[in-house]
């Protein structure tokens, strides 16, 4: 394992959804293409006869299964070619001693790929725990942010144009990715019949453009990155690794639910409201009569808190608004409504904007059955300091 593909290119490798990796692109229509950026993506098939063994091996790839890396490729090499590296496309890091080989995966022809617990969890300088963190919910939920690459893009482009099943808003498995936890908050078996993952599929806005959001099949959960944290506890810049896992939970279906989930139940020290954690994208069981309300057999809850029936749902992300139609049924609110449900709402504005957020959220822990810290000015200084992190300033 001379060549490991690590850092944010291996977590580019795993957000690249396979039906893009799959897509035959051919060098002449690349080089014919406008779109901004694609001309270097195509120089990794003119090489010089002496090129630097990683360009060989890695820069051909970039219009075949590395379509999602951007420029310049974080690997790991072994030191005799670090020491022979004299190209700008690529960052080298040192492979690290007793590296656990269950954490690199062979991408064939020499070349390695890092796992997703080791390409996001390696400690490294200038990490930044809560970007980490929505990293981290991304890998152990229901979605994926596909790289915006020229190779990616010009990709997604084929697959839209032969109306490909996987950028089809009825594909199979968007209702069976859904949802992460069932009825009694076990996991849902993201699987097809034959025992296989569950196939990828684009998400659209509610026009039908379509977005960089993916639904896919966790890619790991949080045991696991648990269990490759005890690896690196001491080590040198695991601090803020091990700060962003402890507010990592399964199951998040899209950005919106990770920054409100972070914003709802991060610690006060870390400027969040302290709620408990909820279960994220549980399926919740109608009875007879609010089925008849709702016209649904079931529904999903963004963040359920079983024991006291609290939920709360996030609106107007564009996930959303293609899952079944879930949250265009009007009859929804009511059918949870009459089950005891306290359910409360927000959308992307509500929670972006402090000033409205500031003016729901004491009314909205009322009705969950939680309580709001005290808006002191060191938590206010510590809140506005997340809030940034998730939404800008």
């Amino acid at each position: 394992m001379d060549i490991i593909i690590c850092d944010i290119s291996a977590w580019e490798y795993w957000r690249t959804p396979p039906a893009l990796r799959d897509v035959e692109i051919p060098l002449e229509a690349a080089r014919a293409s406008k779109i901004p950026g694609i001309r270097l993506y195509t120089e990794g098939h003119s090489l010089r006869a002496n090129a630097w063994t990683p360009e060989r091996l890695i820069l051909p790839r970039l219009l075949h299964d590395l379509k999602g890396l951007s420029l310049p490729i974080h690997i790991m090499v072994s030191e005799n070619l670090r020491r022979a590296n004299s190209c700008k496309q690529f960052v080298t890091h040192r492979i690290p001693q007793g590296l656990n080989p269950s954490h690199v995966f062979d991408l064939g022809g020499g070349l390695y790929v890092a796992s997703p617990e080791l390409a996001l969890m390696r400690p490294r300088a200038h990490v930044q725990s809560i970007a980490l963190a929505q990293d981290l919910f991304e890998a152990c939920g229901l979605y994926a942010r596909a790289p915006k690459t020229p190779a990616c893009q010009l990709a997604l482009n084929k697959l839209l144009e032969s109306s490909h099943p996987s950028v089809q808003p009825a594909a199979n498995s968007s209702a069976a990715l859904s949802a992460y936890y069932d009825f009694d908050g076990s996991r849902v078996a993201h699987v097809d019949t034959f025992g296989n993952p569950l196939p990828w599929t684009l998400s659209k806005a509610a026009q039908g453009q379509p977005t960089d959001l993916w639904k896919r099949p966790p890619l790991t959960t949080r045991d696991d990155l648990e269990a490759f944290a005890s690896t690196i506890r001491g080590a040198r810049n695991s601090k803020r690794v091990l700060e962003a896992l402890g507010l990592v939970q399964n199951g998040s279906a899209s950005p919106l639910e990770t920054k409100a989930c972070i914003m709802l139940t991060s610690s006060v020290w870390q400027g969040g409201e302290g709620w408990r954690k909820p279960f994220l994208n549980r399926r919740i069981a109608l009875d007879r009569n609010a089925q008849a309300v709702s016209h649904q057999h079931y529904c999903i809850g963004d963040m359920v808190w079983p024991d006291t029936m609290g939920l709360v749902e996030l609106l107007g992300e564009a996930y959303h608004t293609d899952r079944m139609g879930f949250k265009k049924e009007t009859g929804r609110s009511a059918a949870l409504d009459y089950l005891g449900y306290n359910l409360v709402e927000f959308t992307y504005e509500q929670l972006a904007n402090l000033e409205i957020y500031d003016t729901l959220i004491g009314t909205y822990a009322d009705r969950l059955g939680f309580r709001i810290p005290d808006r002191t000015p060191s938590f206010l200084r510590r809140r506005t300091l997340l809030h940034n992190e998730l939404f800008g300033r």
